[in-house]
């Protein structure tokens, strides 16, 4: 679903995930990140959504316990 949801988001169908990163691993085997043209444009998107998610989340909470606090770590 995420996936689809930023293809539409960029508009075309994407080689999934080499257009956004791969995996890359050094000789000894040390895990690491290439980034794909689309890099960029996912961090934004999927921070977008996580932003939004929280506000939305944030606001219903607010109804019910208008004094709770929320803490967040992503």
């Amino acid at each position: 679903i995420t996936r689809d949801l930023f293809e539409r988001h960029v508009g075309k169908k994407l080689n999934w995930p080499d257009d956004v990163f791969r995996f890359t691993y050094s000789f000894s085997l040390n895990k690491g990140i290439q980034p794909g043209p689309y890099y960029e444009d996912w961090m934004s998107w999927r921070a977008n959504v996580i932003t939004t998610f929280i506000s939305q989340f944030r606001a219903h909470i607010q109804k019910f316990r208008p004094t709770a606090q929320l803490g967040v770590y992503a």
